[in-house]
């Protein structure tokens, strides 16, 4: 999961997935802090923080600033992940909640 993944899709409610308006990125190290990028600027910091339950992967995200890349998860609130090789799902936990789809930025080494 570490890396640099790009917003590709923002889906929430019952209306459509659409494409973000701006250029966004999460890069998160090894020990699941974060940077989210708008354009290139740094907008929020955030920390993640998983759990498995029944095969499922739950997570906690404290995230500090403001961003178009936002889920409201409080203490007792998890949100649902999903990764997939290249890919990264996240969203709220709930039916017509906030749904995030990203893609993993290949590195420039």
């Amino acid at each position: 999961m570490p890396g640099r993944w790009e917003l590709v899709e923002v889906g929430g409610g019952w209306g459509p997935n659409r494409k973000p308006y701006r250029v966004v990125e999460l890069v998160i190290n090894q020990k699941r802090e974060g940077v989210v990028y708008e354009n290139g600027v740094e907008t929020a910091t955030f920390q993640l923080t998983l759990k498995m339950r029944l095969n499922t992967v739950w997570f906690r995200i404290n995230q500090q600033g403001k961003s178009i890349f936002k889920l409201p998860l409080g203490p007792n609130r998890w949100g649902l992940m999903s990764l997939c090789g290249e890919k990264l799902g996240l969203s709220d936990s709930y039916a017509d909640g906030y749904a995030y789809a990203f893609r993993r930025v290949p590195s420039k080494n």
